[in-house]
């Protein structure tokens, strides 16, 4: 399909820009949990039994 298009070159351009505003954006929204965070989170593991009879 890219060959086929009049301007490839810009295309590919584009779509590499695109793609490392992705992953930056990614990046920044996907920080690493704090340890408190991470505690808290570990903390609400629960363990339910069910029983079917």
């Amino acid at each position: 399909m890219v060959p086929m298009m009049k301007n490839p070159l810009w295309f590919l351009i584009a779509l590499g820009i695109g793609s490392v505003v992705t992953g930056v954006i990614y990046a920044a929204l996907k920080r690493p949990l704090d340890e408190q965070v991470e505690k808290e989170e570990e903390e609400l593991d629960f363990d339910l039994d069910i029983n079917i009879q």
